[in-house]
């Protein structure tokens, strides 16, 4: 339930939604990171709305109901093969 301020790396974009869970910056782009910092700790409104997007998104899509049955059927797929 925390807003995130995280890079655009990996499966990190997939997890921390620009602009609705939190920001999204450029790997290094530091002052990008700082300023998307500061707006979050001067609006608490948005705080709060990050951190309840946060919440829905996580159990919406990676709740263990969900990924569980993703990760079988990918072993199941490798196994196969």
């Amino acid at each position: 339930g925390l807003p995130c301020i995280t890079s655009n790396v990996g499966g990190l974009p997939e997890l921390n939604l620009h602009g609705k869970t939190g920001f999204v910056a450029p790997v290094g782009d530091i002052n990008s990171m700082s300023e998307y910092v500061i707006q979050i700790l001067k609006n608490p409104t948005l705080k709060d709305k990050f951190s309840t997007q946060a919440q829905h998104h996580a159990v919406r899509n990676f709740h263990s109901d969900t990924i569980i049955p993703q990760y079988i059927k990918l072993y199941e797929k490798v196994l196969q093969k």
